[in-house]
């Protein structure tokens, strides 16, 4: 006879509880034990005579006592819920399916189970997806067993049987409790409570599963199978004779394990059950480090070193959110340049694993950063302390144990006494240009400068500079010098660092605001950005690969007062056109509103001369002119819906003919099971003017030289309607 029963994933075989029980001849309906009532009948009666009582009310007393708890205690034995009897329904008779078996060592309970108890257990912990086994040993026939299983509430009831041994998965992890009624023939009752723990389960690639089968049938040959998603066999075992079988996966996926049960007179039992199978392997830890080099000289006024250190300490701020949060192990180091190409400070932080102390009042790195720009006068430190090579010499040239990915440099000029020698030291970056240089896994340099200052762009840079061309001595220089042989501009700067301009002049490094895994440089007008966007570079190095921890999570519109649109929401924009036109037209078509959505609070477009840029569009809506032109003006209207993921949108004007004019009015955007009315003021009289209803149609009032109102006019899809016109006179008695 063949039948077909579900494996029961990873069972346990588990010990439940155990209680010495003492023979007492308890019975619901008769006399029940002080003690088993949980009653100190003597201390009670010690205490009612210090206060005085009588022992006909201390009798009284203990015997309401006494029918108060036994009411309880029969009560919840009433209240008990009848369970079903769950009998195995396959061929082989007493028969189950054991999946990742362990067999715990089972407690044995002495006497007859007579007395009422209840006994709580430490708390048992099991996996979930895990059919785990329950019993109490000894086990008899001539005992009457309720099992109650609870839910994660631990009121509701999630499962109940009346057998011995009795059987339970759990799907979800979380705490859970187990009840066990005892009943001996003479109708003796016993109560267990066992608290249980849920955890995850997870069936591993290259882990063994265990499989045993458990029977009381003899003469039985027990054959495997394994097959895959695709139906493919992976493993077999062939007519073994103990039940049990192992099977290793080595791929992830989801499979089918089969057991044929032959037992005499070729009779077979079948049992199949789907398991999956995951890739367990721990990720790999994050371990990164990144590198801020600072320019430290005295052209850096007090507001520009402020927006610095407020940067920085965001910076270390999210490094620490991410150690403590478990995202990976991030270490940074602080830099600052020398005012010679070699470096010459003491002070410098190398590969450093912050914490939350560090941050604090005092602590070691909110020193470092407090003192930025402060320290002038220690060694190596002066309003020249501009040097580049003295600082990315400290980057490139320590054995550190983690080597960092990307290089931060803040700057906003350089100086050198050997630019070719500084050109040489550029070549252990990965940005540089056709490097002879053929290192692996070189890091990456990205600069945030001021665009307009002094750099190295060629070989003939002086060696020294006279300190009243110093910007660094003297701030108010103008920074425009096409005659110095120190470039004015960042990238061209670059350009000769990185060798882009050795055959190709006009072949100059990536310039790009974000991306600092691909980009060489941005050039700003100053370091307003820094303080502006406090996680510029926390999230910049997530987005490169370069940072552990996780994008931080901003408040895009904190300036939306009352109005801010809502992802995956509909909306209505609607707006009107006038092409400026000799020619009749019954359409305009040089006009058109575009909806923008980017996923970047920057929302950059596409640079068409940079086609590897990263594209911030991630939607567009155009809406075009339709319906009769009033007046020479036709409405724009249609509806938008905010795609998933949107940060910032932007709305385009569009004229597709730069010969004639187009002028746009009364653009309204609102959600569009939503209305809007507009009104439009004299500015000097304050008089209403206009009013615009719910489809942007408007309504023009009109007055005379006296203020009065002469007539009201309204604009419709056939054209502008006078709906209304008073005249009025003052008569002037002569008399």
């Amino acid at each position: 006879m063949l039948k077909h029963l579900k494996i029961r994933k990873n069972w346990i075989i588990l010990a439940f509880c155990t209680v010495l029980c003492s023979i007492t001849s308890v019975y619901s309906q008769e006399i029940i034990p002080d003690t088993y009532l949980g009653i100190d009948v003597p201390g009670l009666t010690n205490a009612y005579k210090m206060r005085g009582l009588t022992d006909e009310m201390i009798e009284l007393r203990l015997n309401t006592l006494r029918d108060n708890q036994k009411k309880i205690l029969l009560e919840a034995i009433k209240n008990q819920e009848s369970t079903k009897i769950l009998q195995n329904k396959s061929g082989i008779n007493k028969s189950s399916l054991l999946l990742n078996s362990e067999v715990a060592a089972s407690i044995q309970s002495t006497g007859i189970f007579s007395r009422i108890a209840v006994i709580v257990q430490d708390t048992l912990i099991i996996k979930k997806g895990v059919k785990t086994k329950f019993f109490l040993e000894p086990t008899s026939p001539d005992m009457a067993y309720k099992w109650v299983f609870y839910d994660l509430d631990n009121v509701t009831k999630k499962d109940s049987a009346t057998t011995p041994i009795a059987y339970q998965k759990y799907t979800l992890p979380g705490k859970y409790k187990i009840t066990l009624e005892i009943k001996d023939p003479s109708g003796c009752i016993s109560y267990f409570t066992k608290n249980i723990k849920v955890e995850d389960s997870e069936l591993c690639v290259g882990k063994p599963i265990n499989f045993a089968f458990e029977t009381t049938e003899t003469n039985l040959t027990y054959t495997w199978t394994a097959t895959n998603a695709a139906g493919v066999l992976v493993n077999e075992l062939y007519k073994s004779t103990d039940g049990l079988y192992t099977y290793t996966p080595t791929l992830p996926g989801d499979f089918v394990i089969k057991l044929t049960a032959t037992g005499t007179g070729k009779c077979e039992t079948v049992f199949e059950e789907k398991i999956t199978v995951l890739d367990c392997d721990p990720a790999p830890v994050c371990e990164n480090h990144i590198a801020i080099v600072v320019d430290e000289s005295g052209s850096i006024d007090d507001t520009e070193a402020k927006r610095i250190r407020a940067q920085l300490k965001s910076f270390i701020a999210a490094q620490i959110k991410s150690n403590k949060d478990g995202d990976g192990k991030m270490t940074i180091s602080l830099i600052g340049l020398s005012d010679t190409d070699k470096d010459t400070r003491t002070d410098h932080v190398l590969e450093y694993s912050v914490s939350e102390a560090d941050l604090l009042n005092g602590g070691y790195i909110s020193r470092w950063i407090d003192n930025y720009g402060r320290r002038y006068g220690q060694t190596g430190i002066s309003k020249g302390s501009d040097y580049w090579k003295s600082g990315l010499s400290v980057v490139l040239n320590t054995n550190f144990k983690i080597k960092p990915k990307l290089v931060f440099l803040i700057t906003d000029g350089c100086q050198t006494t050997n630019p070719e020698g500084l050109k040489t030291l550029m070549q252990k970056f990965d940005n540089y240009q056709n490097s002879p240089d053929q290192s692996e896994n070189k890091p990456h340099l990205y600069v945030v400068g001021i665009n307009n200052g002094f750099y190295v762009d060629n070989a003939e840079t002086s060696k020294t500079m006279a300190r009243s061309a110093d910007p660094n001595f003297v701030p108010s220089l103008l920074k425009t010098s096409f005659d110095s042989t120190n470039s004015a501009y960042l990238g061209k700067s670059l350009q000769y660092l990185f060798n882009f301009n050795e055959n190709n002049t006009n072949a100059f490094p990536i310039e790009r605001i974000n991306g600092f895994d691909s980009a060489t440089y941005f050039a700003h007008n100053d370091f307003t950005m820094l303080s502006d966007e406090p996680f510029y570079f926390s999230d910049g190095i997530v987005e490169a690969g370069a940072g552990c921890g996780k994008l931080s999570e901003k408040d895009y519109c904190a300036n939306c007062i009352s109005f801010q649109p809502e992802i995956n929401k509909e909306y209505l924009l609607s707006a009107w056109v006038k092409e400026d036109t000799n020619i009749q037209l019954k359409d305009y078509k040089n006009s058109e509103i575009n909806i923008l959505f980017y996923d970047d609070p920057q929302a950059a477009d596409p640079d068409p001369s940079d086609p590897d840029a990263p594209s911030q569009i991630i939607g567009s809506v155009t809406l075009k002119p339709s319906g009769a032109i009033i007046d020479g003006w036709q409405r724009i209207s249609g509806k938008f819906i905010v795609p998933e993921n949107t940060i910032t949108a932007g709305v385009v004007l569009n004229n597709k003919n730069v010969g004639i004019p187009i002028y746009f009015d009364d653009l309204r955007i609102h959600p569009v099971d939503g209305s809007v009315k507009a009104f439009v003021y004299d500015p000097e009289t304050f008089k209403l003017m206009s009013e615009l209803d719910e489809n942007n149609y408007s309504t023009f009032y009109e007055y005379d030289n006296e203020g009065g109102l002469v007539r009201v006019k309204k604009e419709t899809s056939q054209g502008v309607k006078t709906i209304q016109e008073t005249r009025s006179g003052n008569f002037i008695n002569p008399k």
